[in-house]
């Protein structure tokens, strides 16, 4: 087997070890995925995650509060991280 082949396969076993059955249901987790994509702005994983969400039974709107969710970590990671700009400003 190659490097290449292994390395992909390496991370597919990891995929499938993270998705398989564990303390949270199928639709948690593609919600999760679906925030996080949105916020690493992942076009192809926004796309695939909202199906397999859809697929899991999230709602259009358990879809769009786990985005909300999301993008409140990013915005508060660049408020903490911007913050270093001024603090300690007079």
């Amino acid at each position: 087997m190659e490097k290449d082949d292994k390395i992909t396969e390496g991370y597919f076993g990891f995929h499938r070890a993270v998705y398989a059955p564990g303390a949270l249901d199928k639709k948690t987790k593609e919600l999760i995925a679906l925030a996080v994509a949105s916020a690493i702005k992942c076009e192809y994983c926004v796309d695939t995650h909202h199906q397999k969400a859809r697929v899991a039974g999230a709602t259009p709107q358990e879809m769009k509060e786990a985005v909300f969710v999301g993008a409140a970590i990013c915005a508060g990671a660049a408020l903490s991280y911007g913050q270093k700009s001024w603090k300690g400003e007079k």
